[in-house]
């Protein structure tokens, strides 16, 4: 069942792995958001990351990161491209968000990832990351409206079952 524009969000890095520890808020989130026909997408800079922690010198890191790559298509969470342009599009995002103080440097990545989900449509990015989270709203909305983006709102996935209904 193909969903429609409004009923796509995107995930981060953290989200199939706690999906792979069998974190239970995180499976709950997972169930509300089939049962109400959500489609879930991983930008491509968390792909990478994933795939970066499946090479992790601790063990225990890697084989959850293996897991959670493994299992991707059997919990249908789809990755999707993004061109070189919306990558650098992207980019300038999360550069904004660190010269604005809303984002710190060393979370670059995941400012990225808030922007790649943009630019696929997403309204939603479901996260556990507290500096996401705790950016204001009217603050990350003024940013996106200076990239000329549509808005994504970081959302954690104990909101989850209240927004989506």
């Amino acid at each position: 069942m193909a969903a429609s524009p409004k009923k796509r969000l995107a995930t981060d890095t953290n989200f199939p792995l706690d999906l792979a520890a069998r974190k239970e808020l995180a499976v709950l989130c997972w169930e509300v958001l089939r049962a109400k026909g959500w489609s879930l997408f991983l930008p491509p800079t968390a792909l990478a990351e994933l795939r970066l922690l499946t090479t992790h010198p601790d063990r225990e890191v890697s084989d959850l990161a293996r897991k959670a790559a493994s299992e991707l298509e059997e919990w249908d969470i789809q990755v999707f491209p993004l061109s070189d342009l919306e990558e650098s599009l992207a980019e300038s995002l999360c550069r904004r968000l660190v010269l604005a103080d809303l984002l710190p440097a060393e979370e670059w990545s995941d400012g990225v990832i808030l922007g790649e989900a943009s630019l696929a449509g997403m309204p939603l990015l479901v996260t556990s990351d507290r500096h996401l989270l705790h950016i204001e709203q009217e603050a990350l909305r003024r940013v996106f409206t200076e990239a000329d983006l549509d808005f994504t709102l970081p959302v954690h996935r104990r909101d989850i079952a209240r927004i989506v209904s």
